[in-house]
């Protein structure tokens, strides 16, 4: 290997590295020592405050018939938050009713993209609208014949073009809801 620096330049080299090691070393020794009087500070005022009062490091001790009692008015409370639960808790509309029902008789392949219902003026019973996506047949009409067993809806129309492919059958379903339902079913 042919070495073609001079000497006296190979030695600045070595000057100005060995310069830079010891400015390295000597910001390295600045920052222990600035984290020890960070330290050393920060206990110091601990200390201060220990002996001022400031910071209480005493436990209190507390005895079993204490503790008894935390036990008993905790439970107290939780026997008057279920109580007052009870009393506020609203009453379930014939919308989220009717909404629980069918999605009590979906069964696992159905998707139920809209539902719309409309409860007309009250003259006659509210008509349903249900549409969606069936993985197959079968479950397809499973679903419309678990909504023709609840007594809810007093008509299931279900047309038979919803059965014409096979998978991934997007479906229509229109029903006719009982005026007189019983929401607590």
């Amino acid at each position: 290997m042919l070495n073609i620096l001079t000497s006296e330049y190979k030695e600045s080299l070595r000057a100005d590295y060995r310069k830079r090691k010891r400015v390295v070393f000597l910001l390295l020794i600045f920052i222990l020592l600035a984290i020890g009087f960070l330290l050393g500070f920060s206990l110091y005022v601990v200390s201060i405050l220990k002996t001022s009062g400031a910071i209480n490091t005493k436990e209190k001790v507390v005895s079993s018939t204490e503790i008894a009692e935390f036990k008993k008015l905790s439970q107290d409370l939780g026997n008057l938050n279920s109580n007052s639960l009870v009393i506020l808790a609203p009453r379930p509309t014939p919308m989220s009713s009717l909404l629980g029902k069918i999605i009590m008789v979906k069964p696992v392949g159905i998707k139920i993209d809209s539902l719309a219902i409309d409860f007309l003026d009250g003259k006659k019973s509210p008509i349903g609208n249900i549409a969606g996506v069936s993985v197959d047949r079968q479950s397809l009409i499973d679903f419309v014949d678990a909504l023709k067993k609840e007594s809810v809806f007093t008509k299931v129309d279900f047309p038979v073009s919803n059965l014409i492919s096979g998978n991934d059958n997007r479906f229509n379903v229109s029903l006719e809801i009982s005026k007189k339902q019983d929401v607590k079913k």
